[in-house]
């Protein structure tokens, strides 16, 4: 008999996005499961109709980290499963997902979140931007269907499946976090779950919305607000990630003011750039096929980065919390 499975979607409104999550739900090789939406406002959109109930949570302006802690208390369930509002899933995701908990000493399963089917030149763009080690780090393998793995560090927000029994029980996730929620939860789980194992499959994979590349450049911006925020063991390694681009963005601002001459400026400049964009060529190579795109691709990279690193320096002048929430909202909605 399948377990029940709660899916928990938090959104702003009933909007398009919404209806393209649930048309993919209603797709679902799967039965019994229940879609908790939760939502800042009822604005009162008609939903077309579906197989499966769903149970409707008005909690006013509040994280997406609160929405998830307040759809995983209200209704009951074997597991809850967490997709984003601008995310849809494949046929097989809660079947190929609830199978790993036949072994009792997994707790949390996900997989990768690959673009829409139909994306635009600009989005596709981002989509490969974030399979570069130089913009994801250590986690670009989670926009591809890579073998599965014993996951080390935290599955994603938008592509989550544990038991509810669990998630309640270690108080869910910080409703103070805006950014990197889902970090912090896995983190405070490994601390109290002794052998805590995590799986990513790409067997239960999403098709995810890419942003288009102004919208990716202010959200790689809100994110660089964050870098500073030691809120896990994994944010050493993202900070790690995201050095050299802050040594760098340090170096340019010193050689501005420095005494050097200008031809010695240029060439000290011409090596800082020169050097980093000959590595992220030879990786993009490596996956993307047409020259265009590897160009374009590399471009996005070093404005992000730059964005990313000017969000740390943001954040040391104390501007974090008049600019992280705005500019990140600014990056997702129209």
């Amino acid at each position: 008999m399948e377990k029940k499975v709660n899916i928990i979607i938090p959104s702003i409104k009933i909007n398009d996005e919404l209806i393209v999550c649930l048309k993919g739900i209603n797709k679902l090789n799967y039965k019994n499961f229940i879609v908790t939406v939760v939502l800042d406002i009822n604005n009162n959109k008609k939903l077309p109709k579906f197989k499966f109930k769903i149970n409707k949570i008005i909690s006013g302006k509040i994280n997406m980290s609160e929405k998830r802690n307040l759809g995983a208390r209200k209704f009951n369930s074997e597991y809850i499963a967490f997709i984003d509002s601008d995310a849809y899933p494949s046929i097989n995701w809660l079947k190929n997902a609830v199978k790993f908990f036949h072994d009792p000493s997994i707790h949390a399963v996900g997989g990768p979140d690959i673009p829409f089917k139909n994306q635009s030149y600009s989005q596709k763009i981002t989509y490969l931007c974030h399979g570069s080690f130089f913009v994801s780090g250590q986690y670009s393998y989670r926009k591809f269907k890579r073998p599965e793995i014993v996951c080390k560090d935290f599955l994603k927000s938008c592509n989550c499946m544990m038991k509810r029994s669990l998630y309640l029980k270690h108080g869910g996730m910080n409703k103070k976090r805006y950014i990197g929620e889902d970090k912090d939860l896995f983190e405070k789980l490994r601390k109290k779950i002794k052998n805590f194992k995590a799986i990513f499959s790409p067997d239960v994979f999403i098709h995810h919305k890419d942003r288009p590349i102004g919208k990716f450049l202010l959200q790689r911006f809100s994110f660089g607000t964050d870098i500073f925020t030691p809120s896990s063991n994994f944010w050493i390694f993202s900070l790690l990630s995201y050095l050299p681009t802050l040594l760098l963005l340090f170096v340019l601002i010193l050689l501005f003011f420095s005494n050097f001459l200008l031809i010695n400026k240029l060439y000290i400049c011409l090596v800082i750039i020169i050097i980093p964009n000959i590595l992220i060529y030879l990786e993009l190579r490596r996956y993307v096929n047409k020259t265009k795109d590897i160009f374009v691709t590399a471009s996005v990279i070093n404005a992000v980065n730059i964005l990313y690193a000017i969000g740390g320096l943001i954040t040391l002048m104390g501007l974090k919390k008049v600019l992280e929430k705005k500019i990140y909202l600014l990056s997702r909605y129209n």
